[in-house]
């Protein structure tokens, strides 16, 4: 529990302090640079010498340490899109993947087979297979329409290994 409130009383100090880029670790009681910290049954209070403050419920600041403590973590999940495009004057799809990686206008993204060759799908479904084979599961689904051409929008994701 005092963890938890020298984390608390960390965040209220920086956000007080107009986001200043202050690393200090604050408990109630403390006064640091005209910035006084008391604790009053639901709620934290920064007091500065001039005697503005600021007021902050501790439940607030309980999810703030909640989100403190996971950072680091792995996620409960990875996250991907795959963009099916219908090939021209054809059934088939190509498919490219997007894992929140950096792209500039030059990158292919397009699945490749071991020769790296792009690869074609039947259909969203054959690359949803595809996929599925490397752990990944199917999220949502929408589809969006330039003039004749359909653009597949397939969210994935799979559990961190």
């Amino acid at each position: 529990m005092k963890l938890s409130y020298t984390l608390l009383i960390l965040f209220l100090f920086v956000s007080s302090v107009a986001f200043s880029q202050v690393k200090l670790v604050l408990t109630t009681g403390d006064t640091v640079e005209g910035v006084h910290v008391r604790s009053e049954a639901n709620l934290y209070i920064l007091t500065k010498s001039d005697g503005t403050g600021s007021k902050l419920q501790k439940s607030m600041v309980a999810e703030v340490i909640r989100d403190f403590k996971n950072i680091g973590s792995k996620p409960s999940y990875i996250y991907c899109e795959i963009v099916g495009t219908q090939k021209l004057l054809s059934t088939k799809v190509t498919v490219s993947i997007d894992y929140g990686q950096e792209t500039s206008f030059w990158s292919d993204t397009r699945i490749k087979d071991d020769m790296g060759n792009v690869q074609t799908f039947n259909s969203m479904v054959d690359a949803l297979n595809y996929m599925g084979r490397f752990g990944w599961e199917f999220v949502q689904a929408y589809t969006v329409t330039y003039g004749d051409s359909n653009v597949y929008h397939w969210l994935m994701r799979k559990k961190p290994e």
